[in-house]
């Protein structure tokens, strides 16, 4: 017997009570943890199957919707009475009573809200309960579906219609405004589990030592496989979730972009766009995805801009490109487009992504700022030549001058039976006809305005018609086109007949030998500033400003000849530019002159091989023309004037020594006695000495060390009531324009003869 105060042994039975109690214990934690890791699992499972299936259902019904709006015209004719919505929800209805369900418990339900009401559009699976009376929008029943209503997709574990909880799936169908609801019971997805538990623990039971061994081999491993499926799932689910926020935002970004994008496929065929797109063609998304850029564009336009550019980009290579497009919602616009390549995930060209940017402004800004260069340039090189044209024009006169007055005096002095007078006078007509030449150049240069009067074009033309029928070819024919009542306008007579008379001759030589019209038109018109500024660019960028609007009075030449190409309109006002094989290209260019010495405009029509018409237009008189008074002595003739006996000194002042020999001459003839100085300085010397004596002053505008305006000045200091006559080669309104209200006596212009002279001498003293 054992003594007092020791324990007694604990028995085999006891020990392996105790153990299987421990081992019932931890294989029931054990199982219950794997139930409930399997269970949190399985619904997880269930609620992504369940949101596929009705996303997957939405999808399929809005496909249906599209198909049967798509279809809708079609049968309109048919049936009048056919309506796309109802027949869609028809089909779905009808295959939702065949429809057998998932599971023993899931069914699908199908509603739309009807002001503050769900009504359910599909009968319940369970023919015990029936809601065919609409629910209120605010209950707790209908809680899936009101967030479908509400454009809401997700999952979500509630009550439903027979108060059991559901785990339950819910998407807005947006064709249809409705909302889906896929569910099933949350008992249904227990029990399995729940079965194998009870199975597992009698298992258990029963093979509680070969399952306690076998639990910590199999039990870890599957725990561990369970956890990292778990972590995949949720990573899964997160990455999903990450793409579709990117997927979200790339949507905004690509709908509130301005550029114009759009995927287009190989067979050149939209496949999405954006709205700037769909704005710009004036067009909706339906009538552009799914056809083809040549059907949007035109054959033409597609086949020989689009085209090449897009075979290159699927070809592989990015492309940009620039060109005018016609876009019907926005009219002619100059885009920056780009092409790049679109590729599968297999690194192949499915098509390219196009992106189109309008530049129209920057590409507006560009040709003005190139016109604008163009005009600086034309203005620089006419002023440049107007100068030269001028100058040159002023010295020869000079040199005219002395050929002129030598052989005037000769004149005078050889006996009219003299043999030498003929030769005498071919150098006289020769030497005119330079200075005719030297008044061409002036009026290149802007200078050659001389008498300016009232014209009345019509008349004026009428006038010409005898010398304008006897200048052109035998084979041209000359039309007449003229206006009534046209208004007067300010003009040079002399120059203006230039002006027709070069055009008709262009005319009659751009039709040469063949047989052709030629058609000259006067008008009147009210200018706007666009017509203005469409005008010859050589003609606008000679004038210091714009071209003022108002009403023009026009004459028109227009030729059936050979036209003229661009190159040629460019060259057609340069100095000594000519297509003949004869001319000194001066005609042209002096009725550039003449044209904007006038304030007028010139406008060029010519298309090869179809003829050329230019357009004259010159700044009207608003009021009709006045009567003018018959100009004093007109109809007298040289007879009746008394050649008149001068006495007395005359200063001639001029830098040029010829012109001083020749002039000193010529008034020596007269009868005046001529003192002479070669710059301004001198004469003022040498009428501060003798100015008591002379009786007239000719002075030469341009002179070196002081000039025939300063020279002016000192003399009218020295004596107010002293007559100077200005001479120059330039004309008139030019040369005196520094003398104006000073006390000029006269003007003379160089090359003038001894009778221009001595009437001009005549005149102021």
């Amino acid at each position: 017997m054992a003594g007092i105060g020791e324990e007694k042994p604990i028995s085999t039975r006891k020990r392996f009570l105790a153990l299987v109690l421990i081992m019932i214990a931890a294989c029931t934690v054990g199982m219950a943890i794997m139930a409930i890791m399997l269970y949190r699992n399985s619904l997880m499972e269930y609620r992504g199957q369940l949101q596929a299936t009705a996303q997957s259902q939405a999808r399929l019904i809005e496909a249906v919707a599209r198909y049967d709006a798509g279809i809708s015209d079609l049968l309109l004719n048919d049936d009048p009475d056919y309506n796309s919505t109802a027949a869609t929800l028809s089909q779905i209805i009808d295959a939702h009573e065949h429809y057998e369900g998932f599971g023993e418990m899931g069914e699908f339900a199908l509603a739309r809200r009807e002001e503050e009401s769900i009504v359910f559009l599909l009968s319940h699976r369970y023919g015990t309960v029936e809601h065919s009376v609409p629910l209120s929008f605010d209950s707790e029943v209908p809680e899936p579906m009101r967030r479908a209503l509400d454009g809401q997709s997700g999952t979500v574990i509630a009550l439903d219609y027979r108060g059991d909880m559901v785990v339950a799936a819910y998407e807005p169908v947006a064709v249809l405004n409705l909302g889906i609801v896929a569910k099933i019971s949350l008992a249904e997805i227990r029990a399995p589990f729940i079965r194998s538990a009870l199975s597992a623990s009698a298992i258990a039971l029963l093979l509680i030592l070969a399952g306690t061994a076998l639990f910590f081999r199999i039990a870890n491993p599957i725990i561990a496989r369970l956890e990292a499926y778990s972590r995949d799932l949720e990573k899964e689910v997160e990455e999903r979730k990450r793409a579709e926020k990117d997927l979200r935002q790339f949507e905004h970004i690509v709908s509130s972009s301005t550029d114009l994008l759009a995927l287009v496929d190989k067979n050149f065929v939209y496949i999405s766009v954006n709205k700037a797109y769909l704005k710009a063609i004036g067009k909706t998304r339906d009538e552009m995805v799914g056809h083809s850029a040549s059907e949007i564009f035109g054959e033409e336009f597609f086949g020989t801009i689009m085209k090449p550019n897009a075979d290159r980009c699927l070809a592989g290579e990015t492309v940009t490109y620039q060109a005018w497009f016609e876009l019907p919602a926005q009219g002619r616009r100059f885009m920056e487009v780009v092409y790049s390549p679109y590729l599968d995930l297999d690194g192949k060209v499915l098509g390219f992504m196009v992106s189109g940017r309008d530049i129209t402004k920057q590409q507006q800004a560009d040709d003005e700022r190139l016109s604008l260069e163009r005009q600086v340039q034309q203005a620089q090189k006419l002023e440049s030549l107007g100068v030269l044209a001028g100058g040159i024009a002023h010295d020869f006169n000079n040199i005219l001058m002395a050929i002129l007055g030598n052989a005037d005096l000769a004149l005078h002095e050889l006996s009219p039976h003299a043999p030498s007078r003929g030769k005498i006078k071919e150098i006289e007509k020769a030497a005119r006809r330079a200075a005719e030449l030297a008044k061409q150049m002036l009026a290149y240069s802007g200078k050659g305005r001389f008498v300016i009067e009232p014209i009345d074009l019509n008349e004026f033309v009428e006038e010409m018609t005898h010398l304008l029928e006897v200048s052109i070819s035998k084979k041209a024919v000359l039309k007449y086109n003229f206006a009534d009542n046209l208004p007067t306008f300010d003009g040079d007579a002399t120059q203006i007949r230039q002006v027709i008379m070069n055009l008709i001759i262009n005319a009659s030589e751009a039709i040469g030998e063949r047989s052709g019209v030629i058609a000259l038109s006067t008008g009147a018109m009210n200018c706007d500033r666009a017509y203005l500024d469409s005008v010859s660019e050589i003609l606008r960028a000679g004038l210091e400003e714009p071209l003022a609007e108002g009403l023009y009075v026009y004459f028109e030449v227009a030729d059936t000849g050979g036209g003229m190409d661009a190159e040629t309109i460019e060259k057609i006002f340069d100095p000594f530019f000519t297509t003949k094989f004869t001319g000194r290209g001066l005609g042209m260019s002096a009725t550039l002159g003449i044209v904007r010495g006038h304030r007028g405009a010139i406008k060029i029509y010519s298309e090869v091989g179809k003829g050329t018409t230019i357009k004259i237009m010159l700044p009207a008189n608003e009021l009709p023309e006045e009567q003018q008074e018959p100009a004093p002595g007109k109809g007298e003739t040289s007879a009746d004037v008394p050649v008149p006996v001068f006495s007395g000194t005359i200063l001639v002042a001029d830098d040029e020594e010829t012109v001083c020999v020749v002039t000193k001459r010529i008034l020596e003839h007269m009868g005046w006695t001529v003192l002479t100085a070669s710059d301004g300085r001198e004469a003022v010397e040498i009428f501060r000495e003798r100015a008591d004596e002379i009786v007239c002053v000719l002075l030469d505008l341009t002179m070196p060390v002081m000039d025939g305006a300063e020279a002016f000045h000192e003399m009218r200091r020295i004596d107010a009531d002293v007559k100077v006559i200005l001479c120059s080669g330039y004309n008139m309104e030019d040369a005196t324009e520094r003398f104006a209200g000073k006390g000029l006596a006269g003007f003379i212009q160089k090359p003038y003869t001894i009778k221009a002279l001595r009437e001009k001498l005549t005149e102021i003293l």
